[in-house]
């Protein structure tokens, strides 16, 4: 497909549709080979699946960004930037370092990758306003995390998921994070009662804390985090400390 008159198409649908964030295996026509990616600093290059399980044919976009949402650049290129997806195929985006010596050592960095899909006319030499004004409905924007992850980190990744240390405070539990490792909180409990952590922000990020609302004295948390592979990790439990932290 001509890269002009795709950039046109997309500039064009951007300005007159809305943009609906979906989720990474939302039935909208298309889905991911993964839930997140983790690139390591060992690695040059690593890769993403794509595919379109509906009848109509696609235009995507594809980036990294710093922010879900955002418009600053991460320092990675992903390749194809700029494609076609035809109906009932699939296909396979590069994702390739550019900069990332700057990013610190000591801990992972979180970037954000975007699939912008948009559904294209099935004559791409049509007119640009005709297909836009007769195909195109909404944009959905699937996101999914990228980890950078340096070499060397002490931890492995299911070590650093028990590290994680609890402390009551008022009412509410502080929860630390001494890792140089994300942790993404998949379910939460104080003395066996759930706690809703997705309001407050389920990830905490390396070296840092989350705070979640507590009721009483519990004595006993469990966690369980996503793992590298977007599956859940086993079930870790801590006692809870009590006060202001040392």
């Amino acid at each position: 497909m001509n890269i002009k008159y795709f950039s046109g198409l997309l500039a064009a649908v951007l300005l007159s549709c809305p943009l609906v964030q979906a989720a990474p295996q939302e039935r909208s026509g298309i889905s991911l080979s993964q839930t997140r990616v983790v690139f390591d600093a060992k690695a040059t290059s690593t890769t993403v699946g794509i595919r379109n399980y509906s009848d109509r044919p696609w235009l995507i976009r594809a980036q990294v960004m710093t922010a879900p949402g955002g418009t600053q650049s991460a320092p990675f290129m992903v390749t194809p930037p700029l494609f076609r997806l035809e109906p009932n195929s699939q296909s396979t985006v590069r994702i390739l370092r550019q900069g990332t010596d700057v990013l610190p050592t000591d801990r992972e960095s979180v970037f954000y990758l975007s699939f912008l899909a948009i559904p294209s006319s099935s004559k791409p030499d049509s007119d640009t306003a005709s297909a836009v004004s007769a195909q195109v409905t909404v944009g959905i924007d699937t996101v999914i995390k990228l980890f950078y992850r340096p070499s060397g980190l002490a931890l492995t990744p299911q070590d650093a998921a028990a590290k994680l240390t609890v402390r009551l405070q008022d009412n509410e539990v502080e929860v630390n994070n001494p890792t140089p490792y994300y942790q993404t909180l998949i379910s939460f409990s104080l003395d066996g009662k759930p706690v809703a952590v997705r309001e407050a922000g389920s990830m905490i990020a390396p070296f840092t804390s989350q705070r979640y609302p507590a009721s009483g004295q519990p004595r006993q948390a469990s966690w369980s985090v996503i793992n590298d592979y977007g599956g859940i990790s086993p079930s870790y439990q801590a006692t809870i400390s009590h006060g202001e932290a040392p």
